[in-house]
Formats: structure tokens, sequence, C-alpha cells
């Protein structure tokens, strides 16, 4: 029920009450006035309905009365197109009755098309047509009811002419917003240029102040070459050498005059160590000076590099989104305005025609035939309606090759610093890397001990120069039930069978690793799981992490087991090489009876306290060296504090792994539970074997000027970035 009409019969037609409803177009005719279309399909289907006279009088007074409460809220063109039509219904013109009554029906229903005009207007100027051709005829008589509802027509032809300028100006907006749209996209002319400025004002500073450095560490080596010569070659009388008391007169005479050759040379040599060695320390204090100085220049120009990195790189990847985001959008909008600019085209070349065959209905009769004949002919020119489109601009390229390298990257310090005049004799302090590449390590260099009276960087002008390359980024191996599953990871009771139930995988928010919750666990990688992270040679250079925390709650038992080229039924002491690291007092050892022991300078009591820590983050990090052993390094997660370390020693001074093992590294942790395992990865070795200089794999660094109490060299285990100028 529509409120105020009565229910009309089945047979009446209410399919097309429906249709005309959903059809009607609320971008042209406002959703407000969506009840007005069902009221346009009242009346077309009185028109076409089964009804009497009385019917129709009694739905046009209710349409009436609907178009009075609604109308103030409608379009004026529409209200007065239903106007119309109501008008013609409540006056009981709608009737069956008739030949002419049909056809005046007809007329008038052809108005109810307006509801739809981007689907039906075509239906109104065929109505509208054929009425001009039966006018232009003699065959059609006008009612004053049809004229006035032609009239309405009229009305809201000029109306849709004028809604087609409208909209069409709307969609121009769209499509030059969309084109504007790139505009808010900027590549990196921001305030990173401005960081720019400063990164190349900084390299400046840092170089010139390297420049004064070398100019004084040249001076200071002649300086302090003056003192060493003159302290090396005295120039002392000969006499000297023989020097001896007096017996006789003549001996007297010689050794009065030895001391007065003495007297002579000693004042002027006294003066010249003095002068020397005030030249030599001056220039000294003068040269370390400037080397602090140039050492805080240096840190500060790798920092904002990093900083111009990070802000250059940002910017770019904002532009990128942001055009890519634009793109979409203006390929959208784009597509969305040609389907309407092809339907306003059509729209606007209909509402012509039909204004041209209204002038014929309307014109004086002799001059309608050739009215209608222009109607026919007639052109209807729709450029003013092109929706000018545009092309998607040309992106900026966004260069960042300036940065494709950075602070401690070795590339970056061949052209910075290792490249330039001053390096050889001013050397960089170690590097600074950038906060957001962590996994790297700072370059250093080593440099032989100095001569007397000489610093490390004056004597190495000539010296070759030993670089550990920074360490690259580690791959991740997969701790999680899944590999479990997959027969990647293996989950063994000590004795050998799996048993997954030992542990508790913390795969909440995507998160790896497990918590070993029960004892007598022992579990690892197999070795198809390691060559997937891209280690598959075990008997070539390799260093792989295993990150871990003991808890507050986990209780200390026998210690840390590491079981080396291990099967897959492994267990507590299984593995061609096993290795414990105690918390009960036994310190670093192979047990089972395997010969041979773990060197280290730890004690017992040391190996202990270094692991028996709970809460903190801690990670083993275990490598091989091509031809050598296995060393075992225990560090802090957050500040990579080296704990303790030992290497393979003994009869496996040298650890050769099966051609196929099939778990290459195997943990035990018997009864230290609950323990967290939270990662495992793949790293590059920490050194490889460098024969362009001889030097291959140190078990340790001498320091030549240091030595212990009992007089012998002091030697130091080797650990990464270990070396100074007096190793």
């Amino acid at each position: 029920h529509i409120q105020g009409v009565p229910r009309l019969p089945p047979q009446s037609g209410s399919p097309c009450i429906q249709s005309m409803a959903i059809r009607a177009n609320p971008r042209m005719l406002g959703s407000a006035c969506i009840r007005f279309a069902i009221l346009v399909g009242l009346s077309l289907l009185v028109v076409h309905g089964q009804t009497t006279s009385s019917t129709g009088e009694q739905v046009g007074a209710s349409l009436d009365k609907l178009a009075e409460s609604a109308g103030a809220v409608c379009p004026r063109a529409l209200v007065m197109q239903h106007d119309h039509s109501l008008l013609a219904v409540s006056r009981g013109t709608v009737t069956r009755q008739g030949g002419g009554a049909k056809s005046e029906h007809a007329r008038l229903g052809v108005l109810s098309d307006l509801a739809q005009p981007q689907e039906n207007l075509g239906h109104v100027l065929v109505a509208v047509q054929k009425l001009a051709q039966g006018v232009t005829n003699g065959t059609e008589q006008l009612s004053d009811a049809t004229r006035e509802a032609l009239a309405g027509i009229g009305e809201e032809m000029q109306a849709i002419i004028a809604a087609t300028n409208v909209s069409h100006q709307e969609d121009q907006g769209e499509v030059d917003r969309a084109r504007d749209a790139f505009l808010d996209c900027v590549t990196g002319e921001g305030g990173e240029s401005n960081v720019s400025v400063v990164v190349a004002t900084q390299e400046q500073e840092h170089a010139s102040c390297r420049r004064e450095e070398a100019e004084l560490s040249r001076n200071m080596s002649t300086a302090c070459a003056a003192y060493a010569a003159t302290v090396a070659v005295p120039g002392a009388p000969t006499c000297m050498l023989t020097l001896s008391g007096a017996q006789n007169d003549t001996q007297a005479e010689h050794l009065e005059s030895c001391l007065e050759l003495i007297a002579a040379w000693l004042t002027p040599y006294q003066a010249r160590v003095a002068e020397t060695k005030a030249a030599c320390n001056a220039i000294k204090e003068r040269h370390q000076d400037q080397t602090q100085g140039c050492n805080i220049l240096q840190r500060g120009y790798e920092d904002s590099f990093c900083d111009y990195r990070r802000e250059l790189t940002g910017a770019c990847s904002r532009y990128d989104s942001c055009f890519s985001s634009r793109e979409v959008e203006q390929r959208s909008v784009q597509e969305k305005v040609q389907v309407t600019e092809a339907s306003r085209k059509a729209q606007f070349v209909a509402a012509k025609h039909i204004q041209c065959y209204l002038a014929v209905i309307n014109g004086d009769a002799e001059a309608r035939q050739g009215l209608l004949g222009n109607c026919t002919s007639l052109e209807v020119a729709t450029l003013h309606l092109d929706v000018m489109y545009h092309d998607t601009p040309e992106a900026t390229e966004c260069d960042v090759s300036l940065v494709n390298t950075y602070p401690c990257q070795q590339p970056w310090l061949t052209e910075h610093y290792e490249s330039q005049s001053w390096f050889a004799d001013a050397r960089t302090a170690a590097c600074s890397p950038c906060k957001d590449t962590t996994s790297q390590e700072p370059a250093t260099t080593t440099e032989p001990a100095a001569a007397l009276g000489t610093t490390a960087s004056a004597a190495t002008t000539a010296a070759a120069v030993t670089t550990v390359a920074p360490m690259p980024s580690s791959a991740e191996l997969p701790l999680r039930r899944q590999a479990f599953d997959e027969g990647k990871l293996i989950l063994n009771y000590y004795t050998g069978e799996p048993r997954p139930s030992l542990v508790t995988f913390s795969e909440e928010g995507g998160a790896a690793g497990f918590t070993q919750t029960d004892r007598f666990l022992a579990w690892g990688f197999t070795a198809a799981a390691w060559a997937e992270a891209g280690l598959s040679d075990w008997n070539g250079n390799w260093t792989v992490q295993v990150h871990f925390m003991f808890t507050s709650d986990t209780t200390w038992n026998e210690g840390f087991y590491f079981g080396l080229d291990d099967d897959t039924n492994c267990g507590q002491s299984s593995g061609q090489v096993v290795a414990i690291f105690g918390v009960d007092g036994r310190g670093a050892q192979h047990p089972g009876g395997v010969n041979g022991q773990l060197s280290t300078s730890s004690s017992h009591a040391e190996i202990a306290e270094s692991l028996k820590q709970r809460d903190l983050p801690m990670y083993w990090e275990v490598s091989h060296v091509a031809g050598g052993g296995v060393t075992f390094k225990l560090f802090k997660e957050a500040t990579d504090e080296l704990l303790l370390q030992a290497v393979t020693s003994g009869d496996h001074e040298t650890v050769t792994f099966r051609d196929a093992p099939i778990v290459p590294i195997k943990i035990y942790l018997n009864s230290m539970v609950p323990t967290v395992f939270s990662s495992v990865k793949v790293q590059e070795p920490v050194l490889a074997a460098d024969t362009s200089s001889g030097f291959a794999k140190p078990s340790c660094i001498c320091s030549m000027p240091a030595t212990s109490a009992g007089g012998e060299t002091a030697c130091l285990p080797w650990q990464r970035g270990s070396m100074s100028a007096a190793h």
C-alpha cells in the first residue's frame, strides 16, 4: 500500500510500479523524490491498467493528495510533470472507453518515462516524434490537457539540458582534481635536502681536520725521529769507554783531559736531548688533541649521513606509495566519468530532438512539414560536453644513489676515507654504523707496534691494513611447530625418541620460538633446514647464533650441552663432538670419555657465573673455520658483551663434519627449565682466511709490549674487533 492510495486489483500492473521506482535516477532527481517516481508509475498503471472512470477519479484524487504533501521536497520540473499527469487523471480523463481516449491516455503515459531520463528518455523521444508526425499529417488533435502536459515536457527538457551542463562541469572538476592530486606527492625536496647540506659540510670539516692531523703526524714523525736519533747516537767522547781511575800522573792527566771533553760534550748534549724530547712531546700532544677532535667530527659526520639516508629513503618510499595510490584513484575516476559522459551526451541529444519536435507541434500548420524535416536531419553538437581527460604524469625519479652505500660498508669507507690523501697519516676511528643497519659491525683496522718515540699512526705509512668487513644480515631458521611437523626440527627425549610435549611454541601474533617446559630435551635442526637458510658446507667457514633466555623460575642443573655432527635420534650425549658448559663447577669440557678439552681462559666458576643469569636475553655464537676447530662464544643480547669463549682443542683442534650431517648442531639442557629459545640464525663467518697477508686463523693475539708476570708474552683469545696497534 501507498498511504492514501487504495489497493488496486492484481492485474493492474504492480510490477511496472516496482520497476519504475527502482529505476528512478537519484543523481538527476534526488533521493527525496523516489516516492514521486512511484506516483509516476501509478499514473502509468492507471493509464494502462484495467480501471473504470470512477476508479481513475478516485486514484487521481489520492495522487493529488500525495503530490500536495510531498511537493515541497521535489524539484520543480518533476512536480510540474506530476501536476500535468495528475490533472489529467483527476479530471476523469483516464478511461478505456473510445479510441480517442486511448490515444490521449497514451500521450499522458509518456510523462512517466521522465522519472528515468537516462534509460527512458528515448521512449519519450519516440512518442513525441510520433505525435509531431500525427499533428503534421492532421491525424492527431491535441486537447488542452495534452497541450498543458507538452508544455511541462518542454520545461523538463530545458531542465535536463541545464543539468547536463552542470553535471559536465562537476565531472570535469573530478577529473581535474584527480590530476592535481599528484601534486600532493613530494619526492625528496623537503627537510632531507637541508640534511644533505649539513652532511656535505661535515664531510668537508672532517676531511680538513684529518689533513691537519696528517700534517701533524708527519711533523711528529720528524720531531720524534730527531729525538730518537739524538738518544740513539749520543756522540760522547771515546775516552769515556775506557775511563777509569788514575794510578799515576800520566793517567791523571788523561783523566782530567777526558773530563774536560766530557764537560764540553755533556752540557750541549743534555740541552739537545731536552730540546728534541720537548719538541717530540709537544707535537705528540697536539697530534693527540687533533686526533680526538677529528674523531668527534667523524662520528658526527657518520651519524648525519645515516640521518640523511634514513630521511631520503623514507621520503622516496612515501612518494612511491603516494604516486601509486593517486594513479589508481585517477584511473578509477576517469573510468566512472567516461560512463556518465556517454550517458549525459545521449540525454542531451534526446532532449534537443524532443525540443525540436515540440516546436513542430506548437508551430504554425504551414511550417510544420519543414520543421519536421529539420528535426529528422538534426545533428546535435556535443563538443561542449566533452570531458578533457589527463594522462598520468611522469613519476619523478627519486635518486637514492648517493646513499646506496653508507657508513661502515667497505665501499663507503673506501670512497670517503681510505682513498683520501690524508688517510695514510691520519687513520680514522672505528666506524659508527647506522641504527637501522645494526646487523653490520664497524670495520676495524690493525696497525703494527709503534717504534720508539712514534705513534702507531706514524709508523704505518707503508703498512698493510687488514679490514674485517661488516657482517651481513642473518638468515633465520623456522623455530615453529610447523618445522617439527615437516621433519625439519628435531625435538627428542634424552633417550632419542621424539617428544614435542617437552616444549610450548610461542606463535601468538606471528612470533617464533618455543619454551622448554620439561626436562631432558635434545633438539636441533636437520641439515636440510640449515641448507634452506643458506648453510650447507659444514666443513667451510660458518657462524650461527642461538638466542635464548633463562627465566626467573629456571632451575640450575649440570650445564649447556652442544652436540656436533649428530643424528635424528640425538639424545643427551650423542654427536661426534660434545661440549658442556657447566653451571655446577665442571667448567667447559668434552664429556663421555672424549679425548680432548675445550680451551678457554675462563675458570669453572666464571663459566657458571656467566651462564647463571635469569631474565637476561643471551645468545651463543658458534663458528667454524675451514681446516680448524669450532669456537663457542656467549654474548649478552642487548650490548653484545662477550661473557665467555672456548674453542675445541686436543683431538678436536680440527673438527671435520660428515659429508651429509643429519643434525649438524644439537642442544641439550637436562633439567634447566623453563628456558626460552627465541631464534636460530645463520651468519657469515667471523673471519675468512687472508692468504695475501699470510694470516689465516689466529688462535690468540699476542701483545708484544705487554708481558705476563712470568715475563712471557701475554696472549689473548681471538675475538672479533679485538686487534689494536699493540697486537
